[in-house]
């Protein structure tokens, strides 16, 4: 593979399809392993190459998919707190949808790329204040290792302390959304969404709950901590193509990071939601091979058909 690789960016013109049809369908384990036989075949690493080669959207997918997925989530850290302000969308995207391991390796790809530099906690702390700080750094916390996913008496538990420290209350008790919510895993935060309406004081979603107690990036970040990962994504892929424009970087961004995460999800979510395929929607919006590289994505790692 590296060598099909190497061939089809060495002469004169670049094939694009031998680059779309190889880094599209590989695994990121796969491409890292082609990548470190391609830096000893060709005496360049293979992201340096393509964006010799290649531009625009089309560089930016390819490299997208080519870097290592703590490096990809190190960079997108840092660009939601570079400059003035702080990206919450994309800061609140990072934290809640990615497990405690996956984060904890992203801040070690952070430490490394900016060592000359404040680390990410630093940053974080000085991007952040008081509970927010508090709730962006317990997402960096291990584990509850007695959580039960099987609980339901203590998932009921958790979403009657949460209702009571929310709308039950005359004011809001954050501590306990900040406790409950920051320190557990992904699979048993959905838990808690899906149950939460059953014991909610006037019938809410955790979401809509959350939204009438907090404001601001704290209330972005919680209900991405608790939203489900295809009902977060598919709406962020649906807000990036209606209307005048397309947000391009958006959909790289999703692809990207999760390809082997969550993406068969979302294409069924999006496809019962919108009832229009993915695929279909973005071959409508983008072109070129920009288009038939984000297509690739989807026909390897996102098996559904055509719109029903």
């Amino acid at each position: 593979m590296a060598e099909e690789l190497h061939d089809a960016m060495k002469c004169w013109g670049t094939d694009e399809q031998v680059l779309i049809d190889i880094i599209c369908s590989k695994s990121f384990e796969e491409i890292q392993e082609i990548a470190a036989e391609y830096e000893e075949l060709a005496g360049k690493t293979l992201i340096d190459h393509i964006k010799s080669e290649v531009g625009g959207d089309f560089e930016d997918i390819l490299v997208g998919l080519c870097t290592p997925r703590p490096v990809y989530d190190a960079n997108l850290l840092h660009k939601s707190m570079d400059g003035m302000g702080t990206n919450e969308t994309l800061l609140s995207e990072v934290l809640a949808y990615r497990s405690t391991e996956e984060l904890i390796a992203a801040e070690a790809a952070y430490d490394e790329i900016h060592a000359d530099e404040e680390d990410l906690k630093t940053k974080i702390e000085g991007d952040t204040s008081g509970n927010l700080q508090k709730l962006c750094l317990k997402c960096f916390d291990e584990v509850d290792e007695k959580e039960d996913l099987d609980d339901d008496e203590k998932i009921e538990e958790d979403c009657e302390d949460l209702n009571k420290a929310g709308e039950k209350k005359w004011g809001t008790d954050e501590g306990v959304f900040i406790r409950l919510l920051g320190g557990c895993s992904r699979e048993y935060r959905e838990k808690l969404y899906w149950k939460y309406p059953d014991v909610s004081k006037n019938g809410y979603s955790l979401t809509k709950a959350i939204k009438s107690e907090f404001s601001g990036t704290i209330e972005k970040l919680l209900c991405a901590l608790v939203e489900p990962t295809e009902i977060h994504y598919a709406e962020a892929l649906n807000k990036a193509m209606v209307g005048m424009g397309t947000d391009e970087a958006v959909l790289i961004r999703v692809l990207v990071t999760q390809k082997e995460r969550s993406l068969q999800k979302i294409g069924e979510y999006y496809l019962k939601t919108y009832e229009r395929s993915l695929k279909s929607h973005i071959e409508s919006e983008v072109s070129g091979n920009f288009k038939k590289a984000l297509i690739s994505v989807l026909d390897n790692w996102c098996k559904l058909g055509e719109d029903e």
